[in-house]
């Protein structure tokens, strides 16, 4: 048991090292032996859209250069020209313009500009879309909200957190639900703990392309893990197992109302104080 729950901390802090590499540039072309294709669906007016982009070769994020399917009432193919956060930029085998494609998690929630189809027919992108497999209750909407942990032992005042959560919406879809704090840039820092709690703006990840979103659903996380650094620069505390001073995990319901929730340390299932000694 506890290894298990050791090796559930381990997971979180790799993926948090992961996100932060990224956001600084870092990510690269790494082989992928899972699949490599992505689906994103919505809806508008009653027509529904499917986007697949296919990953060439697999690889963790999608890239420039990759294929894309896209069908509606017609059907679109070409290749990714760029990507820009949760946008995506298509330009389609038979023109010379290009649309965009927004994605949330597994939703595709804006098709916009001039679509070309296959068929050499061109149609003007629906804008907003809704439906789709959101992998939270209501991902995209509001400020978003914030994870709070209390009763934090007075000695780790002044250090850093992280949250990792995961759980199952109704389609039973995995989604992973993170707290910190993540500028306009797409730079990381962990949030400050004070007076023995911490407050972290909540994000839903995709982490099959690497997208964030402010989260504002109403879902229930039935894993979590709380991380505590020395430092609030992933790329500080990457340095040294060291700086990762504590390693829990709550494995009962963590409820979240409009993306905010709070749990208490005692909550922890494991507290794991210098997790790598």
């Amino acid at each position: 048991m506890k290894k298990a729950l050791k090796l559930l901390a381990i997971i979180a802090l790799v993926t948090v090292i992961g996100f932060s590499m990224a956001a600084c540039g870092g990510g690269g072309d790494d082989d992928d032996d899972g699949d490599n294709t992505a689906t994103y669906t919505g809806t508008s007016g009653g027509q529904s859209y499917t986007l697949k982009i296919t990953k060439a070769p697999a690889r963790y994020t999608a890239q420039q250069g990759d294929d894309y399917e896209l069908t509606g009432a017609k059907k679109s193919i070409g290749k990714v020209d760029s990507v820009f956060g949760n946008v995506l930029t298509l330009k389609p085998s038979n023109a010379a313009t290009t649309f965009t494609a927004t994605v949330t998690g597994t939703s595709l929630t804006s098709l916009d500009d001039t679509i070309t189809w296959t068929d050499n027919t061109t149609a003007a992108g629906p804008g907003a879309l809704t439906g789709g497999t959101n992998p939270g209750t209501d991902p995209g909407t509001g400020s978003g909200g914030t994870l709070t942990v209390t009763d934090i032992p007075a000695k780790y005042n002044g250090k850093y957190a992280m949250f990792t959560g995961t759980g199952k919406n109704l389609a039973e879809e995995t989604f992973v639900i993170q707290g910190y704090q993540r500028d306009s840039a797409g730079n990381i820092t962990y949030s400050r703990i004070s007076n023995g709690k911490v407050s972290m703006p909540t994000w839903l990840v995709n982490p099959d392309v690497q997208t964030w979103v402010k989260y504002s659903g109403n879902d229930t996380v039935s894993l979590g893990t709380v991380t505590i650094y020395q430092f609030g620069s992933p790329t500080e505390n990457n340095k040294s197992q060291s700086n990762v001073l504590v390693s829990s995990a709550f494995m009962s319901s963590i409820i979240f109302s409009n993306g905010s929730a709070t749990i208490s340390k005692n909550d922890a299932t494991s507290w794991k104080e210098d997790p790598f000694k």
